[in-house]
């Protein structure tokens, strides 16, 4: 799980070093902080939602930028 800005320099990283399959990533807003409590809610339910897709193997879509390739 990571954070949208994190995400992309991810995304670069992997330009250096590919991998075999999507990443398994779960990526959030910025900032994961300090947010009111109905953006920390709506950010829960998409924690939930995304590692529901994970869990079921599959990737959640458009959750990392650039993947798939």
């Amino acid at each position: 799980m990571l954070t949208e800005p994190f995400a992309r320099q991810l995304d670069r990283a992997m330009a250096y070093e590919s991998a075999d399959r999507p990443l398994p990533a779960i990526v959030l807003p910025h900032p994961i902080q300090n947010v009111n409590k109905e953006e920390l809610m709506a950010r829960a339910v998409m924690l939930a939602d995304a590692a529901e897709v994970l869990l079921r193997g599959q990737v959640p879509d458009g959750q990392v930028p650039g993947w798939p390739p």
